[in-house]
């Protein structure tokens, strides 16, 4: 087993030579040298348009691409790139970030989370990879952010003692919405400028520093206390070409950028800065400006001003483009075109901000097919609901779709999540019921049609709806068309029974997720899923065969289970909704699944 170079020329030298065997792109391009700053100089420089162009063809041939992990630039700032890396850049770039939160005086073994504003991106933990006790949590918070003032700030308190990092424009807006006590702030991908910084500091009361990193590249480099950034030897190798920042990632193997052009310009500080940092240190004079939009009178107005807002569209991506003063062009990414309510909530503080007057275009591209790199997907669509599908709109959308096509079910009625925002989760199926005499398999292509438009949906077609479908629809059922029989309520035996029978096959699927391979953390949130969905509705079961007729989840959970005893499945739910983030032990998911055994095994003997 060989170890990993140790140096800057070492790790150059290993990387040019496997650019040169295993990256298509590269075949014949790279001359042979004994010195690698030579060899790697004699390249030219790859521009954005030259690595979109490029797609598959940068990807390196040989291992396996397993633990790859996709990255994509901002799509609120034009087209994206998306690059590639492998485990050791992943590895590395938490390395460097505990690394400068040590530097800022965080007390070790501080969590550290991320956060971010944006609906696509999943919340996600991970435990530090070189074993020394750091945890680190993705938490979007994009969800909880709809939640109440009062339940959010409650929230925001697990916050309280860690170490955060994001964007400035997100933790601006969460210093000015919530009242926590992290141990430090540290940005990335934007600038922070004096102002940002001031707000978030006193905002959030703790120290503010800023890490210089790129989509692309990953980390590159940390705060100097004296000014600029000091770059990192063990992550890139720098130059400044003709003023430009030049760099080459050192340790992705999966997708070698060789002397990537990043757009922004530098200048080389003096090393005597007195900080016992090793890399070589630059200051930006100027950086990729952010994306503008004009204002009716031609005014420039910052793209991040409605990150709030937009971040809550049910999109899977978009981008934002001035088309001309108080005119803009916004194209999306999502299944099903938005509402005339979306389409007028994402208008509404584009004219507010830009003039009353100003004009928005929407275009919608379906499926995964904007934008593509090298004729594959860069954006490959997800199972995942819409952060804030109204009910009205899914209702008024499946009346359409049926009177169109001219079909006439019994009823057709939406159940569940979509009918209770606050109780979503991104794995959460939009339910309908659909009541009909004919035989189920009489409406499959129906169905798949219907499913081709909205993904989402979870069709259940019935001729006479029993046990807790029938509670449900009586419960809670909103009819989209039609009307509903009369439903008669089961008796509490018959819910029994049928309860039984549900925990068996529950208590089977359970254990079968328990005793297979090892949950990864990044895993916990669709594991918590799972488990909360079992135990709602064990406890359903459980509420409807003693004689109530409640079936909300929330009510359901807080009439059959004591907050004390069943914390951890409460904790599911709340790491399931996204409404706090997933804790990155190893074993998280794990405890999850456990409990909602307990839970389920508990439920079939009292049934």
């Amino acid at each position: 087993m060989t170890s990993s170079p140790s140096s800057t020329t070492e790790r150059l030298t290993a990387l040019l030579a496997h650019a040169r065997e295993h990256v298509p792109f590269y075949d014949g391009r790279i001359p042979l040298g004994d010195d690698p700053y030579h060899v790697l100089t004699a390249l030219a420089p790859l521009d954005r348009k030259t690595v979109r162009a490029a797609g598959h063809r940068l990807h390196a041939l040989d291992g396996s691409t397993q633990g790859w992990r996709s990255t994509h630039t901002s799509g609120t700032t034009g087209e994206p790139l998306t690059v590639v890396f492998d485990h050791p850049p992943q590895e590395l770039e938490f390395t460097l970030l505990t690394r400068h939160a040590d530097r800022l005086g965080v007390p070790k073994g501080a969590g550290i989370v991320h956060l971010t504003l944006h609906a696509p991106g999943p919340s996600q933990a991970m435990a530090a990879p070189w074993g020394d006790g750091r945890r680190l949590s993705k938490w979007n918070l994009a969800r909880v952010w709809q939640c109440p003032d009062p339940e959010f700030r409650r929230a925001i308190r697990r916050l309280d003692g860690k170490v955060l990092t994001g964007k400035p424009a997100v933790l601006e807006l969460l210093a000015a919405r919530a009242d926590a006590a992290p141990a430090g702030v540290i940005v990335s991908g934007e600038t922070l400028d004096a102002r940002a910084r001031a707000i978030i500091g006193a905002g959030l009361h703790c120290p503010v520093s800023s890490l210089y990193t790129l989509a692309e590249v990953g980390m590159a480099g940390s705060e100097c206390p004296d000014g600029g950034y000091h770059l990192e030897p063990e992550s890139v190798y720098g130059e400044i070409v003709d003023g430009e920042v030049v760099l080459t990632p050192l340790t992705n193997r999966a997708m070698p950028l060789l002397r990537y052009r990043t757009g922004d310009q530098a200048r080389w500080l003096p090393a005597d800065c007195g900080c016992p940092h090793p890399g070589p240190r630059l200051e930006l004079t100027s950086i990729r400006s952010p994306r503008h939009l004009l204002t009716t009178s031609g005014q420039p107005v910052e793209l991040s001003r409605f990150l709030e807002t937009l971040g809550a569209l049910p999109v899977r991506r978009l981008a934002l483009s001035a088309e001309g003063p108080g005119r803009v062009r916004m194209d999306y990414s999502a299944d099903a075109p938005l509402t005339p309510a979306d389409q007028e909530r994402a208008a509404r503080p584009l004219r507010a901000a830009l003039g009353l007057t100003a004009e928005v275009r929407f275009a919608q591209h379906k499926g995964p097919h904007w934008p593509a790199s090298d004729g594959q997907p860069t954006n490959p669509p997800q199972s995942e609901v819409g952060l804030d599908l109204p009910a009205d709109d899914v209702a008024a959308w499946l009346a359409d779709w049926f009177t169109e096509r001219e079909l006439r079910p019994e009823a057709v009625a939406l159940t569940g999540s979509v009918l209770t925002p606050q109780a979503r989760t991104r794995f959460s199926p939009v339910d309908v019921t659909v009541i009909s005499p004919a035989a189920p398999d009489e409406w499959v292509d129906v169905v798949r049609a219907l499913r081709r438009d909205l993904p989402a949906l979870r069709v259940h077609v019935v001729d006479a709806p029993s046990g807790l479908a029938a509670c449900r629809l009586s419960a809670e059922g909103r009819v989209v068309l039609g009307r509903l029989p009369e439903i008669a309520w089961p008796t509490q035996a018959a819910l029994a029974a049928e309860g039984r029978a549900w925990c068996r096959q529950a208590a089977d699927t359970l254990w079968d997720r328990l005793t297979g391979p090892p949950i990864p953390p990044a895993d916990t949130l669709r594991t918590a899923y799972m488990a909360q969905h079992l135990s709602v509705t064990a406890c359903r079961y459980l509420h409807l065969a003693s004689g109530w007729r409640e079936t909300g989840a929330d009510a359901v959970l807080a009439a059959e289970l004591d907050p004390e005893e069943g914390a951890t499945v409460f904790e599911a739910v709340a790491v399931a909704r996204e409404h706090r983030p997933p804790p990155p032990e190893p074993d998280a998911g794990r405890g999850y699944l456990r409990e909602a055994m307990r839970l389920v095994g508990m439920v079939a003997a009292v049934l």
